[in-house]
C-alpha cells in the first residue's frame, strides 16, 4: 500500500449537480496513479448523500468525499459529524461556495489529486440545529417557490443566484424578527435574516467581506430589509469590507442564536429547506475535519506595493520569475507584477506584466493599469487604456499611486537598471524576503499609504459589485 494520507476513499456522486464531465473516468485516472482503494455511489434524492456518507464511515473508509455543490457538501457533513472519517470536497456544483472557502482546487482532477497528496486537515466550525447540522449559512424569509430552481442554475449557472436574489428582494413583505444572540434580545423589522458560518460564495466574494472566519467559533447574524435602506447600506459596507461604523449596524455575533418571526417564516440551511421559524442554532467549534490544501502562512490580506530597483538589465526579470514560482507554491498571492525598464529616450517601459487575479477580468486589469500608469506616467501604449476602463474611480487612486511611485523611479532607475513592481494581497513574508534578497537591489517602497490602499481596495470590490449588478439588470 502506498503512503497516501487516505488509503481508502469513498466518493458520493450527485449526478444532478451543475457540471457535465466524465466523473468516474477522472476519479479512476487519478486514484490509480496513487494506488488508492476507492468506491463510489450516486444519489437519487435528498438524504441519500448523508446516508451513504454515514455508511462509508462505519465501513472504515478513511475519507468520504462528496462530488457536487453546496447542498451535497451539506449532506456529507451531516453524515460524517461524530465519526472518525475525514471529509473531502470535490466541487461539481454550480456555485461551490464551501469548496471555495476551504481553498479546494476548482477542477475535479486537481481536487481529487489533493485527496491523494495532502495530509493537511482544516478543522472548521459546524452549526447544530436540533438533530441536523449545516456548515455555510442559514437564512429566513424565502418561500420554497421563490428559491433558485434547478432550471435557472442550468440556464444561467452561478448568475442564477444573483437573478433570484434580485427577484426575491422586489416587493418582498416586511416581518417582525425577535433575535436572541447569546442571551441578548433584539427586536427588528426585516425581510430576510442570515446566520453565517461560512460567508464565501462560488464567485470568491463573501457576504461579510473579510470580517469573518469559518473557524472562529462564532456565528455572524444580520438582517436585511428592502423597505429600510439603512440595512442595505450596512450590508453593502460589510460586503465591501469598508469597516465603517454603519457596517456594524443590523449585525451581531454570538455562539447561540434563536430566531422568532411574526408570522412564521421558512428556514433554509446551505440552500436546503429545513422547516419554519422559530429556530435555534449553536456553533460547534472545529467539529468538522476536512482534507485541505497546505495552509498559506500569510501575514495579512491587504495591499502592499513593493518596488525594487536592480543593477543590470535582466535582474528584475529573474526576480519576477522567482516571484511567480513562489505564487505557484502558494507562498504569495499577487494582485499584479511587472518588470520596468528605462527606454533609450528616457521613458519607462513595462514588460512581463501580469495579474494573478486575471480571472476577475476588469478587476485585476484595473488595478494593474493603475500601478503601471503610475509608474509610466501614461507613457506606455495600452496601460492608460486599461486604467481608464474602470471609469471615474480611476481618477483619485491613480493620482495617489502616481504621486508615490513615479518620482521614485525617475530618481532611482538608471539607463542599465531594471525594476520589479508588484502588489501583494497576502504573503508568507519570510519566504518572499528570502527570495528577493537573492537578487539584491534597493527596495524603494514597501507599503502604500492608507489612503491609496483604501482607494485600491474600494476600486477592486466596487468593480466586482458593479459587474454583478449589471449582469442582473
Amino acid at each position: 500500500m502506498s503512503s497516501v494520507p487516505y488509503p481508502k476513499i469513498f466518493v458520493v456522486v450527485n449526478p444532478a449537480s451543475g457540471k457535465d464531465e466524465p466523473i468516474l473516468h477522472v476519479l479512476n485516472h487519478v486514484f490509480r496513479q496513487y494506488d488508492v482503494q476507492w468506491e463510489a455511489d450516486v444519489t437519487h434524492k435528498f438524504g441519500d448523500a448523508t446516508r451513504l456518507a454515514r455508511q462509508a464511515a462505519a465501513a472504515g473508509y478513511d475519507l468520504v468525499a462528496g462530488y457536487g455543490g453546496d447542498g451535497t457538501q451539506h449532506e456529507i457533513a451531516n453524515g460524517l459529524l461524530g465519526t472518525t472519517a475525514v471529509m473531502g470536497i470535490l466541487p461539481g456544483g454550480t456555485g461551490n461556495g464551501f469548496a471555495n472557502e476551504i481553498g479546494i482546487p476548482k477542477t475535479l482532477a486537481e481536487a481529487t489529486e489533493l485527496l491523494c497528496t495532502s495530509s493537511e486537515l482544516r478543522r472548521v466550525d459546524a452549526v447544530q440545529m436540533g438533530d441536523q447540522y449545516f456548515v455555510q449559512r442559514l437564512y429566513v424569509g424565502i418561500e420554497p417557490e421563490e428559491q433558485t430552481s434547478r432550471e435557472m442554475k442550468d440556464k444561467y449557472g452561478v448568475l442564477a443566484y444573483g437573478i433570484s436574489a434580485y427577484q426575491q428582494t422586489t416587493h418582498h413583505p416586511e416581518y417582525q424578527y425577535r433575535l436572541t444572540v447569546d442571551g441578548e434580545v433584539i427586536e427588528v423589522s426585516g425581510t430576510k435574516c442570515y446566520v453565517i458560518n461560512s460567508g464565501r460564495t462560488g464567485t470568491g466574494l463573501s457576504v461579510l467581506g473579510h470580517n469573518f472566519a469559518v473557524d472562529d467559533g462564532l456565528l455572524d447574524v444580520f438582517v436585511l430589509n428592502t423597505h429600510n435602506v439603512e440595512t442595505l447600506v450596512a450590508a453593502t459596507d460589510r460586503f465591501l469590507n469598508l469597516g465603517t461604523e454603519r457596517s456594524k449596524q443590523y449585525f451581531w455575533r454570538g455562539k447561540e442564536v434563536t430566531i422568532e418571526t411574526t408570522p412564521d417564516q421558512p428556514v433554509w440551511t446551505d440552500g436546503e429547506y429545513a422547516g419554519r421559524t422559530p429556530v435555534s442554532v449553536k456553533v460547534l467549534p472545529g467539529a468538522l475535519r476536512i482534507a485541505a490544501p497546505k495552509p498559506q502562512v500569510f501575514a495579512k490580506t491587504v495591499y502592499d506595493a513593493v518596488l525594487t530597483v536592480h543593477e543590470g538589465h535582466d535582474t528584475a526579470v529573474a526576480a519576477y520569475e522567482a516571484l511567480l514560482a513562489l505564487e505557484k507554491e502558494k507562498a504569495v498571492k499577487l494582485h499584479m507584477a511587472a518588470v520596468i525598464r528605462r527606454r533609450a529616450n528616457g521613458k519607462l517601459r513595462i514588460e512581463h506584466k501580469r495579474g494573478a487575479s486575471a480571472s476577475k477580468g476588469m478587476v485585476g486589469g484595473g488595478a494593474i493599469g493603475l500601478l503601471l500608469a503610475a509608474a509610466t506616467g501614461g507613457a506606455t501604449l495600452g496601460v492608460t487604456a486599461v486604467a481608464a476602463g474602470i471609469g471615474a474611480l480611476v481618477g483619485s487612486s491613480r493620482s495617489g499611486l502616481q504621486k508615490e511611485l513615479k518620482p521614485l523611479l525617475d530618481d532611482k532607475l538608471g539607463a542599465d537598471d531594471s525594476a520589479l513592481a508588484f502588489i501583494i494581497e497576502a504573503a508568507d513574508v519570510q519566504r518572499v524576503r528570502e527570495t528577493l534578497n537573492n537578487f539584491g537591489g534597493q527596495m524603494l517602497i514597501a507599503e502604500l499609504s492608507p489612503q491609496t490602499e483604501e482607494q485600491l481596495l474600494a476600486i477592486d470590490q466596487n468593480e466586482e459589485l458593479a459587474a454583478a449588478l449589471n449582469t442582473m439588470e
